[in-house]
């Protein structure tokens, strides 16, 4: 009788280590989800900024774009040393080189 109750002893004792073992991998299962479903709402705030960032680039600056190209030939045309950084160009070559 003793002998069945150091037997069933032991096997409580191996069950409540396979518990604890079995309780730390569902928390650690349940924190690489939390991990993830933070990424991905991570990951999809940045993809809505970067969506805002680049509607607002298209739709403001770039439609800018001609008036800031302009005042960058109008630079030119005033400082002629700034044409030192383009070797071989004058403003009128340098705007037309870029598409204007």
């Amino acid at each position: 009788m003793l002998s069945r109750l150091g037997s069933i002893d032991r096997r409580y004792q191996e069950l409540l280590e396979l518990s604890k073992l079995r309780k730390q991998r569902l928390e650690d299962a349940s924190a690489l989800y939390q991990l993830f479903n933070e990424a991905d709402g991570t990951e999809q705030w940045i993809a809505e900024k970067v969506s805002a960032w680049c509607s607002w680039c298209f739709g403001v600056k770039f439609s800018r774009l001609d008036f800031v190209a302009r005042a960058w030939l109008n630079i030119l045309q005033l400082e002629p040393n700034l044409l030192s950084h383009f070797p071989g160009e004058t403003a009128e070559q340098h705007g037309a080189n870029r598409g204007h």
